[in-house]
């Protein structure tokens, strides 16, 4: 968020940034021109934000959700096969349960919001072996298998126990061809 404030701080002076629980704008005592979701709309209660809010959007004003879902090689399928399996096995959160499609989860906003469908621009990337590894370093998934751990060194030696592994499925190249996946709605209020 301050990042955020420092990037967009000389181009406008109206804007504020607040981070909130959507599902509980109301302790805010505020109304909003937009509200922004990104990557957290599947850990949310879809009935409760919806419901919430609607009652503090101005008119005309606009939900926008997002979620990337996780780079695929194009050329290597035994790599995205062993991604998938770990995240759809160990690397699971506590709660975590099949949240559906997209479309799936943002039916509650549908209900409630007038839907300007969005399409995403195609994007692919090169990526080495170290920065592939951080991109998995990074997913809230991988980060609760991490939360176990007690020490730093536990840490580093998991993250170094998963690089290897990834190596032996990379192959000779240096950089291998992904595709990321946007998935992407606009909401706009209907009063």
């Amino acid at each position: 968020l301050e990042e955020c404030k420092k990037i967009f701080q000389s181009s406008s002076k109206s804007l504020e940034y607040i981070e909130s629980k959507a599902e509980n704008l109301d302790s805010l005592g505020k109304t909003f021109d937009a509200v922004s979701i990104g990557s957290a709309f599947h850990w949310m209660d879809a009935e409760a934000l919806a419901e919430n809010v609607k009652q503090f959007l101005h008119p005309k004003s606009f939900i926008f959700v997002f979620e990337y879902q996780f780079p695929r090689s194009i050329e290597n399928l035994a790599l995205n096969d062993w991604v998938k399996r770990r995240f759809n096995t160990e690397w699971k959160a506590p709660n975590q349960r099949p949240r559906g499609s997209f479309r799936d989860l943002l039916k509650p906003l549908e209900a409630k919001f007038q839907a300007v469908h969005f399409q995403a621009p195609p994007w692919r990337m090169k990526l080495d072996l170290k920065t592939f590894g951080s991109q998995i370093f990074s997913q809230s998934r991988y980060l609760h298998s991490e939360a176990n751990l007690r020490e730093d060194h536990e840490i580093q030696k998991q993250r170094d126990s998963i690089l290897s592994e990834i190596a032996a499925l990379w192959g000779n190249e240096d950089l291998l061809d992904f595709n990321f996946y946007l998935d992407a709605e606009v909401f706009i209020s209907r009063t």
